[in-house]
């Protein structure tokens, strides 16, 4: 399965772009949150409430990597992305854009996602 049809796999490809001193943790929720995502996309699922405790990767999946992964698809989607405070908003811009300018994602989809 390619990375563009497989957001688990994608995610696992992408942390250490925005982790490089951590490891990526494998645990079931991570797939299984993925697997929502990618009906959401489908647009088989029209409305998803993810609950799950603090710190286990819910917003770098659901806020950072999900639209990043759709972009390798469909690069024209939008996204409106928010939180309570706007400094974690700043901050998960910010790692969109390091994903995507990343050597990593432009080699593989650079002709379709372009950083200017």
């Amino acid at each position: 399965m390619t990375l563009e049809r497989d957001l688990g796999g994608y995610v696992r490809a992408a942390w250490p772009i925005l982790e490089p001193a951590t490891p990526f943790s494998e645990n079931w929720h991570v797939d299984l949150i993925a697997e929502y995502l990618m009906l959401v996309r489908r647009r088989e699922i029209k409305r998803l409430i993810i609950n799950v405790p603090p710190r286990t990767g819910k917003s770098n999946l659901i806020t950072v990597m999900f639209p990043t992964w759709v972009w390798t698809q469909e690069p024209h989607t939008r996204f409106i992305c928010s939180s309570y405070a706007d400094s974690l908003s700043t901050k998960h811009s910010i790692d969109r854009r390091d994903i995507i300018s990343s050597p990593w994602y432009q080699q593989l989809w650079g002709d379709r996602v372009y950083v200017g």
